[in-house]
């Protein structure tokens, strides 16, 4: 089959917008002046003006979309952003909660261990250390030691019995004391009495 023939009308009309195209780019609006009134070229000429200002019209349309769509996506991120800090909000305000309750609560364990570890005052002297052997391992035990008193509880017992007897309340720290220096007066750990005693411990 031969190619379709295109009128020469058709032909004539293309050429002729092509023309008013050049006109346009070189004189924009003003070109309609620089033509003849009547001439097939001012037709071609106002067709391509009107395509183009309809082109224009899309391109505004389309800029105008995309600008609502940018300002409703903007505002959608706003919101989310909104919801996501007061759920912050809310969830720092709930640990903050939980950390005041962990606080009261510690508290109250620290003040019963203070309470239950506080030296005794005033200790009847039969708890009082009087000789080498009384002290065994396990047994809690307190004494003045730098002008404050301590309670401990005796780790390990050296050589009981004897005058080289040493009871150990610190194996990290190698905290202890001799026993017949703590009978003399002699050593660092004054006033030693035994408070297992006191706690129904032989």
């Amino acid at each position: 089959m031969g190619r379709k023939k295109i009128p020469k009308h058709e032909i004539g009309f293309a050429v002729q917008r092509i023309k008013a195209a050049e006109l346009i780019d070189s004189y924009g609006h003003d070109a309609v002046h620089h033509v003849k009134t009547g001439t097939p070229i001012e037709k071609a000429l106002i067709v391509e003006l009107r395509n183009r200002k309809l082109n224009i019209n899309r391109v505004d349309e389309m800029k105008t979309n995309t600008e609502h769509r940018r300002r409703e996506t903007d505002r959608v991120d706003q919101v989310c952003m909104k919801y996501q800090l007061e759920k912050a909000a809310a969830r720092i305000a709930e640990l903050e909660d939980a950390n005041l309750c962990l606080l009261k609560v510690l508290t109250a364990l620290r003040d019963e261990v203070k309470a239950v570890n506080r030296p005794r005052t005033n200790l009847p002297d039969e708890w009082r250390l009087k000789s080498v052997g009384q002290v065994k391992a396990g047994d809690r035990i307190s004494f003045d030691l730098g002008g404050n008193r301590i309670c401990v509880i005796a780790k390990e017992v050296l050589n009981p019995g004897t005058d080289r007897e040493e009871v150990i309340y610190n194996r990290k720290k190698n905290f202890y004391f001799i026993t017949s220096m703590a009978l003399d007066g002699t050593s660092t750990h004054k006033n030693v009495f035994i408070l297992s005693a006191a706690d129904g411990k032989e």
